[in-house]
C-alpha cells in the first residue's frame, strides 16, 4: 500500500505540472502537433488557420501525412482537413 500511495502521488504531480503549462488553447494545440496526434486535429487546424499561423497548420498536416498517410483511414481525414484548409483559402498539399 506504501508503494501505490507514492506511485499515485508522483503521477498526480505530474499530471498537475502538464495541466499548469496548458495555459491557453495555442498551448493545448502544441501539445497535439509535438506528437502528430489525430486528437482534436481538425480543432487545431481550425485554430491555426483562423489565426493566420499557416506554416504551423502545415508543419502539423506533414507530421499527419508522414505518420499516418499508409492507413486506410487516412483519406477519410484527408478529405476532412482539405476541406478545412479550403476554408481559409489555404492551399492543401497531398504526399
Amino acid at each position: 500500500m506504501d508503494q501505490f500511495k507514492k506511485e499515485l502521488l508522483q503521477f498526480l504531480g505530474e499530471v498537475i505540472d502538464f495541466f499548469e503549462t496548458m495555459t491557453s488553447p495555442r498551448s493545448i494545440a502544441d501539445q497535439y502537433i509535438s506528437k502528430s496526434s489525430l486528437h482534436l486535429s481538425e480543432e487545431i487546424f481550425h485554430l491555426l488557420l483562423q489565426s493566420n499561423d499557416i506554416l504551423a497548420a502545415k508543419h502539423y498536416l506533414r507530421g499527419l501525412q508522414v505518420k499516418y498517410g499508409s492507413e486506410n483511414r487516412w483519406i477519410i481525414f484527408e478529405k476532412k482537413y482539405e476541406d478545412i484548409f479550403g476554408k481559409y483559402g489555404v492551399e492543401f498539399e497531398k504526399l
